[in-house]
């Protein structure tokens, strides 16, 4: 297939230049003016970009401002990942979610063969109790054998979390086992990615070797700690679920969007009308939102402007408030709006996560052929990315129409 007449946005060297793409067996089989006889698509001028990341969903569907036993939208694995593509969204690692769901799933979309989103598994989180989505780690020697598990997925990093092992509400590993896990996890060619709940926390994990650090804490992120993200080349990703969560509840306009109501199902979309409905499990979450806000648009604009890279998460599916494929795209106008530029903003959901899991996504023969075609500039806003043209997954154009959900069915509860 040949890409003619578009505009290539190519995160890596911040250009913009029109060149012709060639794709062939799923992958970029050269670039440049072609006349070679392939199948041709005309860009018109058209904005072509490396297709989206989200390291962080949870693929069972959409909450409802309802605790989730009286309602929300399921939809299985396969699904949530097809609607993840319909967004532009590629490559999504999901966390929390039972081993034995995600093989049969896996097995089913390869039978099948039909278009979605690549499932990055990286298993269940090790922390300090068996919360949910997570395994419970009490001494380093359980830990090889978890890892050696982790590792026969093929995904080349592990979850952990990290915090005081004592806390009811973040079951962090100790000091002592977070620096085995992440030696063990090193020798074995895995990445570790922590979850931390303060920057002191953020600090020990970087020193003891993690690759990216993802949390919402508190207060300013100290000038040391930037520079030793950047120096050991620590990623960092916001939980910024709770933002959603405010922006979501009570908003109309947000929850008449076409853009949104396309994917998530009415009832569901109903509940957040009015913030009385919200249950009380999700308000902590409101309330850390609401608090935090302000200092984390600060602190993500100070990280990318320290050269940290920034890594964007959706948590689509494990909070209420964020929706598959839908919150990636939330996520770029929050880190548009925390004064990132336009290339670190972009980065941050294409180049800077392919980064962390090993992967090189570029227009260069040889890479990956996954991209999204714009009516506009996704430089020029973050709300550009909404103006999907179509996307191309393993180098084939794929029908945007047939990735939407079944929103005809009446009943949503689990």
């Amino acid at each position: 297939m040949l890409l003619h007449g578009f505009q290539l946005v190519d995160p890596n060297d911040h250009s913009v230049r029109e060149a012709d793409v060639c794709l062939s067996h799923g992958v970029v089989c050269a670039l440049g003016t072609s006349t070679a006889k392939f199948r041709r698509i005309e860009g018109n001028g058209r904005f072509l970009l490396p297709a989206l990341w989200d390291l962080s969903a949870a693929l069972w569907g959409n909450d409802s401002a309802l605790n989730y036993e009286v309602l929300y939208q399921e939809m299985s694995i396969s699904q949530s990942l097809r609607v993840q593509l319909y967004y532009g969204v590629a490559h999504v690692g999901t966390f929390a979610m039972q081993k034995e769901w995600v093989l049969r799933e896996k097995k089913r979309a390869q039978a099948l063969e039909y278009p979605a989103a690549e499932l990055i598994f990286p298993d269940r989180a090790l922390a300090g109790s068996a919360e949910f989505g997570c395994v419970a780690v009490q001494k380093s020697t359980e830990l090889a054998a978890l890892l050696d598990e982790r590792k026969s997925h093929g995904t080349p990093f592990v979850r952990l979390y990290y915090g005081a092992p004592s806390s009811k509400h973040f079951p962090g590993l100790s000091k002592e086992l977070l620096a085995s896990a992440l030696q063990q996890a090193a020798q074995r060619g895995l990445k570790g990615y922590v979850v931390v709940e303060d920057w002191d926390h953020a600090r020990e994990a970087a020193q003891l070797g993690a690759a990216l650090i993802y949390g919402l804490p508190d207060g300013p992120v100290p000038e040391d700690l930037i520079a030793l993200l950047r120096d050991k080349r620590v990623a960092f990703a916001a939980a910024l679920e709770g933002f959603e969560l405010d922006r979501v509840l009570g908003n109309d306009a947000v929850l008449a969007d076409p853009f949104l109501t396309v994917a998530v199902s009415a009832p569901v979309l109903s509940t957040f009308h009015e913030r009385k409905l919200l249950w009380s499990e999700w308000q902590p979450e409101l309330a850390s939102g609401q608090q935090r806000q302000a200092i984390t648009l600060l602190n993500l604009r100070r990280l990318a402007e320290g050269g940290v890279h920034v890594v964007q998460v959706s948590d689509a599916g494990w909070s209420t408030g964020t929706f598959q494929g839908y919150s990636s795209h939330a996520a770029q106008v929050w880190l548009e709006r925390a004064g990132l530029d336009p290339w670190a903003r972009l980065s941050a959901a294409t180049v800077w996560p392919a980064d962390f899991v090993g992967r090189k996504v570029s227009f260069a023969p040889g890479a990956p052929a996954d991209f999204i075609a714009l009516d506009a500039d996704p430089l020029a806003h973050a709300a550009n990315l909404r103006e999907l043209a179509f996307v191309i997954r393993d180098g084939k154009v794929v029908d945007r129409s047939t990735l939407r959900p079944d929103l005809s069915r009446e009943r949503w509860h689990q």
